[in-house]
């Protein structure tokens, strides 16, 4: 922790960072990208297609590759919603909040649950005390989330747990139970933060989970409403889930908690793998991400470079397969952030509230 906190003070604050970097960058970088609505709508039909074909379909190895399928293109559908999310894609709010309800039906999440957890308290407190996404800190230990912890989440008590691929599902169903009924923060045990929501946004995310309960129809019907359409989109939804958790849990889980907010030291980057870049839409650029959330993806690579440049000892980038296993080497609890919880850069998400 000491460390950290030395680190920390010796790294320009990431307004500063901001002003330095922005102006390297191309103009185009900041500007919105309604083209990415064209992969948004082709990983739809790829995910339409894929669970049609299982009323047509007696194998299960066919059934296998179907859901990997139809799970890629559900993850990298929540990328781009996560993208278009923080206004990268639809700057209307009217427009955006339209794409917003229909693409995020199909990741299974309401929009206004992402926005209000991702954006406003993820972003705000990174591995701090508020936010939504972190490990719990040893001050908040109870027998219920030390079990919990245990089997679904990565610790070094049970390595490659394999639980631990599909604990996403956990942790959306307990941000959307928080959204809709409200859960206090003692009764929270299988993520820290559950954040407080207006009347309003609770009627919204009502709203949103009928589009998500009309979506899931329409795939059991398209799928053959039978079992083995339960089967194919169950899979398919794990596959996305699997996904999900390993980006997760690689862009902050090894670091430790501090309320000091600070890309460079509570983020982490994934080495550049060209494959899984384009697949995956550069969802490992994250330590980018936090610095730029409403800079388009597809500059990522370019502000890498410019990290690497002029931060070379601070910005973290690692091998896939090697921060897994770090993952597996963690506590179940991490130690408690030592200074008190405000927001480094409260006015970075102003455009995508």
């Amino acid at each position: 922790m000491q460390e950290n906190s030395r680190n920390i003070l010796e790294l320009p604050t990431v307004r500063e960072i901001r002003t330095q970097l922005k102006p390297l960058m191309p103009e185009k970088a900041f500007e919105s990208n309604p083209s990415q609505l064209l992969p948004l709508t082709l990983h739809l039909l790829v995910v339409i297609i894929s669970i049609s074909a299982l009323r047509f379909n007696d194998s299960m190895i066919i059934l296998l590759i179907i859901a990997v399928l139809a799970g890629n293109s559900i993850f990298c559908i929540g990328n781009l919603c996560h993208y278009l999310g923080h206004g990268l894609i639809v700057r209307n709010k009217n427009w955006r909040y339209f794409t917003e309800y229909v693409f995020f039906a199909t990741s299974l999440t309401p929009a206004t649950v992402f926005k209000v957890v991702h954006n406003k308290y993820h972003h705000a407190y990174t591995n701090g005390d508020q936010d939504t996404f972190r490990c719990f800190a040893e001050k908040e230990r109870t027998t219920i989330r030390t079990i919990l912890r245990l089997i679904f989440f990565p610790n070094k008590n049970i390595p490659w747990n394999p639980l631990v691929l599909i604990s996403y599902n956990l942790v959306l169903m307990n941000q959307i139970m928080g959204a809709m009924f409200g859960i206090g923060r003692n009764g929270n045990v299988v993520m820290p933060v559950i954040p407080t929501y207006t009347p309003r946004q609770r009627a919204m995310v009502w709203a949103e989970m009928l589009g998500v309960c009309a979506f899931l129809f329409i795939l059991y019907w398209l799928g053959g409403a039978d079992t083995s359409a339960v089967i194919g989109i169950t899979l398919s939804y794990l596959v996305a889930a699997s996904i999900s958790c390993f980006y997760i849990y690689t862009q902050h889980d090894t670091e430790e908690l501090s309320n000091d907010n600070h890309p460079l030291i509570n983020s982490v980057s994934l080495n550049p793998n060209r494959f899984f870049d384009w697949l995956h839409h550069n969802v490992g650029y994250h330590v980018e991400h936090h610095l730029f959330p409403n800079m388009n993806y597809r500059y990522a690579k370019a502000l890498s470079a410019l990290l690497h440049q002029h931060y070379p000892h601070y910005y973290k980038v690692r091998l896939r397969l090697e921060i897994w296993q770090q993952l597996f080497c963690n506590d179940i609890y991490k130690p408690n952030p030592e200074q008190s919880a405000a927001p480094l850069y409260p006015d970075l998400d102003e455009k995508s509230s």
